[in-house]
C-alpha cells in the first residue's frame, strides 16, 4: 500500500518544508511505499482529496496545520476514505481535541501505522464542513491575527492576537 500524503508546505509560519522533508526521511527509514503531493495554493488540499478519494485511496495523510486538515476533510467528506493527521500547524486545535500527538513526527505517524481509528462528528457552515470548531467574531478575529503573524508563534501567538483583539474592540 503507498501512503498517500497531502503535506501544506507553509504550515506552521514556514516550518512546512522541514516537516516535510523531515518525514520523508522517517518513512524512508521505515521502508514504506510513499507519495507526497505537496499544496501550493488555499483549497488545492481538498481538490487533491477529492481527486485520491475518487481513485479509491483507503487512507489519506495530512501533514499541516487546522486549516490543511480542515480542507483535506472537505475533500472526502462523504466517503469511506480514512484520515491520517500529522498536525504542524500553529494551534493544533483539532489534534489538542482529539488528543492525538503534534508537532512530533514520529508519534503521529506511530498512531496512524497502527491503524487507531477514531470516529468525529463533522460539523457543517453552508457548503463547508469543520472538524474541531467554528470560530466567529472574536475567535475569528484572533485566528486571522495569528495567521499573519510571522515571528510569534503556537501559544504565545494566540496570547498575543487575544490581547490585541480585545484591544480593538469597541
Amino acid at each position: 500500500m503507498k501512503l498517500q500524503i497531502i503535506a501544506n508546505p507553509k504550515a506552521g509560519h514556514g516550518r512546512g518544508p522541514g516537516n516535510i522533508e523531515r518525514l520523508k526521511r522517517l518513512i524512508h527509514l521505515l521502508d514504506l511505499n510513499y507519495e507526497v503531493l505537496e499544496t501550493t495554493a488555499a483549497g488545492e488540499a481538498t481538490e487533491i482529496a477529492r481527486d485520491l478519494a475518487k481513485k479509491e485511496q483507503d487512507r489519506i495523510i495530512v501533514l499541516g496545520g487546522d486549516g490543511t486538515i480542515s480542507e483535506v476533510v472537505n475533500g472526502i467528506l462523504g466517503t469511506p476514505v480514512e484520515l491520517g493527521m500529522i498536525c504542524v500547524g500553529t494551534g493544533n486545535d483539532i489534534a489538542r481535541s482529539l488528543g492525538i500527538p503534534y508537532n512530533n513526527l514520529k508519534a503521529s505517524l506511530e498512531v496512524i501505522l497502527a491503524g487507531r481509528i477514531k470516529m468525529v462528528d463533522i460539523g457543517m457552515e453552508t457548503d463547508r464542513c469543520f472538524v474541531s470548531a467554528l470560530g466567529i467574531g472574536l475567535a475569528a478575529n484572533i485566528a486571522a491575527r495569528v495567521n499573519k503573524m510571522k515571528r510569534l508563534k503556537g501559544p504565545v501567538a494566540f496570547f498575543v492576537a487575544a490581547y490585541q483583539a480585545i484591544g480593538s474592540l469597541e
